[in-house]
């Protein structure tokens, strides 16, 4: 018996005994905890020992490379380009010649897996989608997918980075051999990981990654851009990259309206809350589990993104539920009234043509963004008249839609000849009545649709006061032919000023991009051949001190102003002037309106 009981004793003694060693040769904590990098092996060690180690994949070997550097052929490539250029010259300067194409030579161009590439940004290879169907908007990713070397990221920021770390990290793993570069191995992949200030938004319950964004096909000039502005900032705070579509799909359960769409679920906002009725402003709604982004047009459409995440996406998880609102305006500004003893406010705006070739960058600006700041300040400051220059027939159809149900109206787009003018006039045509108007084409001039003025006489329905005003834009640059022009342009607007005072005996006021500066002889010349106000020097009250002039896009305003107001002098004051900042204009032209309160001759 007590030697039965030592086997048993010493039985369960050995199986503790292996059990122990079991355990011990387990490895050692969580892979699903450990920070490693795209591409580390997490084995176990006796599994290493047991498998054949991969062979290394060569970049380079023997001093060549069997790879190709590819980059995307769709509309990023312009934007992206310069990338993977920077990766294409790096090879070059370790001497080693490197083919370089884009995704797709043809419509019949396939991938080949079992062709070595560099994949730099949005390629059209499937190795690079799966790469970036695992990041986030702003990660980014070196890695090795079979036969292809991935370098990309959503966001150019993030390419910036993969590209910087392939070039500075990867390609520092280099042999040299008397100078020149004969081996490079592929080591250190990566994924970087960055960090977002959301982690989690729940529109009624359902998390925000599995939303589209979706614009109305009808208006997508409009509100398309405005689409992809909100992805884009979705993602740079949330991390996510929500799909843009136009409302020609499918509806789905979670999307995000902005503009007017054929969706059903929002048609009750747009009929309280109408386009023309939320110029500069904005609301963004939830009904049900769609998220409803109302606002008064491209501009704002955009805009509203950025001021809706910096309130809304104010914490690491936002949850907004069913009936959530958020509404605003970009019009920051505070209002100024007529000046107190003025008759008429009259304004100038040079608004710029939408032109590629009239612009610094060579690119052309869009209109539908700028209309709505335009005539959200026209309806804000509510001048009386304005002369407008560069206002090229787009600009008039965009205008003509924005000023219906307005009060304001816009004439004169056409010379005698029926061809185009964009120097023309808007005026209150609920509060004057159009008693005359006219147009005058200079007899020297660089331009036939810009060097003109065209003149209205506005009659006002109450009281029986008239003015004049006169819109036109003169010759720009200092060479001889264009200072003829300028100083024959300046003494035929002075001759039609007279003209006219002394045909209808009341204040004139020209408005224009006179294309001079107050230093100028131009301007000198002007000045002394008429009896006219500057109305920036002569007002009495003067609201702010800025000249009318800035880059597109940029707060630099000059100090002085090509842009003016000028009055007859005889029976008129000018007592109020300033030229209009905030309220969006910087992103409306390179130039300022500018506006003045005058007191009319009576």
């Amino acid at each position: 018996m007590k030697t039965k009981l030592t086997q048993i004793f010493l039985l369960l003694l050995c199986l503790i005994l292996s059990t122990a060693v079991l355990s011990a040769c387990k490895p050692g904590g969580d892979p699903a905890n450990t920070d490693t990098d795209f591409g580390t092996s997490s084995e176990s060690q006796s599994d290493s020992e047991t498998e054949k180690p991969e062979e290394p994949t060569y970049i380079i070997k023997d001093g060549k490379t069997e790879y190709t550097i590819i980059r995307g052929a769709d509309r990023r490539v312009s934007e992206e380009r310069p990338y993977s250029n920077r990766i294409k010259e790096a090879f070059e300067k370790l001497g080693i010649t490197v083919e370089y194409k884009e995704d797709m030579d043809g419509w019949d161009d396939t991938s080949d897996p079992e062709t070595k590439e560099i994949l730099i940004g949005h390629t059209n290879r499937p190795e690079t989608q799966k790469v970036l169907d695992e990041l986030r908007y702003n990660d980014y990713a070196v890695v090795e997918e079979g036969n292809k070397i991935v370098v990309t990221a959503h966001s150019f920021s993030g390419l910036n980075k993969a590209v910087n770390y392939f070039i500075n990290k990867v390609m520092s793993n280099k042999v040299e051999e008397n100078g020149k570069c004969t081996e490079l191995e592929f080591k250190d992949s990566i994924v970087n990981n960055a960090k977002y200030g959301v982690d989690s938004v729940k529109i009624a319950g359902v998390e925000l990654k599995n939303y589209r964004i979706v614009y109305p096909e009808s208006t997508k000039v409009y509100f398309k851009d405005a689409a992809e502005s909100w992805s884009e900032d979705i993602a740079n705070k949330y991390g996510y990259v929500l799909e843009v579509v136009s409302d020609k799909k499918e509806a789905t359960d979670y999307e995000i309206l902005i503009g007017k769409t054929n969706r059903t679920d929002a048609a009750s906002e747009y009929e309280s809350h109408p386009l023309k009725s939320l110029l500069m402003g904005y609301r963004v709604l939830v009904k049900g589990k769609k998220i409803i982004i109302n606002c008064g047009g491209a501009y704002s459409a955009s805009a509203s993104a950025t001021e809706f995440m910096n309130k809304a996406f104010d914490k690491k998880e936002v949850t907004l539920d069913d009936g959530f609102l958020f509404e605003g305006t970009l019009m920051k500004e505070k209002a100024v009234p007529l000046t107190e003893g003025a008759d008429i406010r009259i304004m100038s705006a040079n608004i710029l043509a939408e032109f590629a070739s009239w612009n610094l960058e060579n690119v052309t600006i869009p209109i539908p963004p700028r209309v709505e700041i335009f005539v959200a300040n026209l309806l804000f400051y509510s001048p009386d008249a304005i002369g407008i220059q560069e206002a090229t027939p787009l600009w008039i159809k965009y205008l003509k839609f924005y000023l219906a149900d307005t009060p304001y109206k816009v004439f004169g787009e056409k010379r005698d000849d029926g061809g185009d003018n964009y120097s023309s006039l808007i005026y209150n045509a609920e509060k004057y009545d159009l008693e005359a108007e006219g147009f005058q084409q200079y007899s020297k001039h660089t331009s036939a649709v810009c060097r003109n003025m065209k003149w209205g006489i506005f009659k006002n329905k109450t009281t029986g006061v008239r003015f004049g005003l006169v819109s036109t834009h003169w010759d720009f640059g200092g060479e001889p032919n264009k200072v003829e022009c300028r100083t024959t342009q300046v003494k035929e607007m002075a001759a039609l000023v007279d003209k006219l005072y002394k045909q209808y005996d009341c204040t004139i006021t020209t408005t224009g991009d006179y294309n001079c500066s107050e230093s100028s002889s131009s301007y000198s010349l002007f000045m002394s051949i008429n009896n006219m106000y500057d109305s920036k020097f002569a007002a009495k009250k003067r609201y702010n001190l800025f000249g009318s002039c800035h880059t597109l896009g940029l707060s630099n305003i000059s100090a002085g102003s090509i842009d003016c107001v000028f009055a007859t002098k005889e029976g008129a004051k000018v007592l109020g002037y300033m030229t209009v900042v905030g309220n969006g204009v910087v992103d409306l032209s390179d130039h300022n309106p500018v506006f003045a309160d005058i007191a009319v001759k009576k």
